[in-house]
């Protein structure tokens, strides 16, 4: 969506931004399609004493995997994030600021940055996700699976004093 500015940087009046968007088949770095289901965007675009900041949210639910147990999780996100809008560099590299120097803004490339910017490095299930046994495969998180511990006994001793 592109979003004419000309209007609110001569002190016009605000823009209120809603909408969905597809990105069903944006793959993520690391692979997969995570947002099958619309993404909504949502924000306000306003010219206060001459600055024109812009306020917006991205709401999507990230389908994914766990990275420990391997189960399908559907996660909510909420990305807010503000910007000041300029139509030319002031010469100041902050990430605040936000060059339109054709006076328009493509909503939908800011919204997706920040979104995947947004996106966690690790996927859990759940904050203690306890994984699959690395001799069954079993996921830990539905029970006990029966395998005997192996590695060094060293580490075995360990692990009996940590329980």
């Amino acid at each position: 969506m592109l979003v004419n500015l000309k209007d609110i940087f001569v002190g016009g009046a605000p823009i209120a931004i809603e909408y969905e968007m597809d990105l069903s088949q944006e793959e993520v770095p690391g692979g997969g399609f995570p947002f099958p289901e619309p993404v909504r965007v949502s924000g306000r675009i306003e010219n206060r004493a001459g600055v024109v900041l812009l306020h917006a949210a991205v709401q999507a639910v990230r389908h994914t995997v766990c990275d420990r147990c391997l189960a399908p999780t559907r996660q909510p996100m909420h990305v807010a994030f503000e910007n000041v809008l300029v139509t030319e560099s002031q010469g100041d590299d902050s990430d605040e600021l936000l060059v339109c120097s054709e006076q328009t803004l493509d909503m939908d490339a800011l919204a997706k940055t920040n979104l995947l910017l947004a996106l966690p490095m690790k996927e859990l299930c759940r904050p203690d996700c306890k994984g699959i046994c690395p001799q069954c495969g079993k996921n830990l998180n539905e029970g006990p699976c029966g395998c005997k511990p192996q590695g060094h006994p060293a580490f075995l001793k360990l692990r009996e004093f940590l329980q």
